[in-house]
């Protein structure tokens, strides 16, 4: 029982001898096929090989690929064949069939949803709950998009066209959350410029009245700073 980590230090002890079985945990640990965790984690010898993932593909379908060429040596071919033959199907045409038919045999999947694997959790209950953007929100979210668009109307070039796109999204997300994330004003927090935020914090009323507990995701880091400020308060 060893971690990537040690996995560097001791891959000379590590390799003195034959392993029957290798398992790996997190195997999104080596889905870059170019790192040095990867090359060592792939270069012990193991009869048989397992990896274990809940997130085989979090950016590009060469991590899977990596994952694979770990527990199955050689059977997707090489990087630039498996491009041809998988990636560009799916990317280009989003055509799955070749794909799932070579490595369904060798994947062993769970489902949430089969109730023979999970018999002892609820049913997911997803409620949407909408709101409005205040009249600060409204006010910036329309500059912003006006200005970006402006930018996106002038440019030819599509590397940074598609550039602008990602960050008019970012941008209008951070908005949403609240203006005050997208502006960096951390210090400046008001509850009531956001709409999102005043929604949120109704339900949390609600939870800490019924001595209930919750967990809040967000995407942004600067955000879970601002709500852990505004909760505390």
């Amino acid at each position: 029982l060893i971690t990537y980590g040690m996995i560097r230090r001791d891959i000379k002890k590590i390799n003195q001898q034959k392993w029957d079985l290798l398992v790996i945990d997190e195997a999104q640990n080596i889905k870059n096929l170019t790192s040095q965790q990867s090359k060592l984690v792939k270069s012990i010898k193991a009869k048989h090989r397992i990896a274990m993932s809940g997130t085989p593909v979090e950016n590009r379908l060469l991590e899977y690929y990596s994952i694979m060429d770990f527990a199955n040596k050689g059977y997707l071919g090489g990087v630039a064949q498996f491009n041809k033959q998988f990636a560009k199907p799916i990317e280009v045409d989003r055509d799955l069939g070749k794909f799932l038919f070579a490595t369904k045999p060798f994947v062993l999947r769970r489902l949430k949803s089969d109730k023979s694997i999970i018999r002892d959790l609820p049913d997911k209950i997803v409620i949407d709950e909408y709101c409005d953007l205040t009249k600060s929100q409204t006010a910036l979210y329309q500059a912003t998009l006006n200005n970006i668009m402006k930018k996106l109307k002038a440019e030819t070039d599509e590397v940074t066209r598609r550039g602008l796109v990602l960050t008019l999204i970012l941008a209008l997300k951070q908005i949403c959350n609240h203006p005050s994330q997208y502006l960096k004003l951390f210090d400046k927090v008001k509850i009531e410029e956001s709409g999102k935020l005043m929604l949120l914090l109704d339900k949390i009323h609600d939870i800490h009245a019924n001595n209930e507990k919750v967990l809040i995701f967000t995407q942004f880091a600067e955000m879970g700073k601002i709500l852990q400020t505004v909760i505390e308060q």
